[in-house]
């Protein structure tokens, strides 16, 4: 309490030596010097009076004698805690308890990162499943068209060439073009022969 009392006084004893008779006199011009130092001492005399008498209801207003009492034990406290946990935990041990929360930083990006990663390849194997049905599926149409013309082949050979051309004469007829069969060229005779 000793301490917060001298520096109340250091603070209050700068401020009013702030104010000394020199510059207070300057602020009145008209009036004699011995006048002005009079009133000026009784100021200063009178406001350090009132300061103190301020700083003391303060202090037992607010019960800061008791406070500060408490806050010096807890600091004291403290220290001897630092101390003596200084002496349990070794070099490592503290550096390790630094460093565990920029680490927990690290492994929170890292999940964030590979949540997003997750998500992107679900995406992913999302759009190859769609492509391999729609590849299942033109493979199934592929098949039956295959099939389909396996058993045409098959059956054209067993009617035999001009009804094939027969057949195909009616599709032409009913909008659907096959193409003909290339006319071999008929050989010249010569002459001579």
């Amino acid at each position: 309490m000793a301490r917060l009392h001298e520096v109340f006084h250091r603070a209050l004893n700068s401020s009013l030596d702030n104010c000394s008779t020199e510059r207070f006199s300057a602020c009145f011009t008209g009036i004699n010097s011995a006048t002005t130092r009079d009133a000026h001492a009784q100021i200063i005399t009178r406001l350090r009076d009132n300061c103190d008498k301020e700083f003391e209801v303060i202090l037992e207003g607010k019960d800061l004698a008791h406070q500060l009492a408490s806050l010096e034990e807890l600091l004291k406290t403290q220290e001897a805690g630092q101390q003596q946990q200084q002496h349990e935990h070794s070099p490592e041990e503290i550096v390790r308890a630094q460093l565990l929360p920029l680490k927990q930083e690290r492994v929170d990006r890292l999940k964030k990162e590979l949540k997003q990663l997750e998500d992107d390849n679900s995406k992913v194997h999302q759009a190859i499943s769609e492509l391999k049905k729609r590849h299942s599926a033109a493979l199934e149409g592929f098949s039956r068209k295959r099939k389909i013309l396996g058993e045409a082949a098959k059956e054209s050979a067993e009617l035999g060439i001009q009804e094939v051309w027969g057949v195909a004469g009616m599709a032409k007829k009913d909008g659907f073009a096959l193409q003909e069969e290339p006319k071999k060229p008929i050989p010249k005779k010569q002459k001579g022969n």
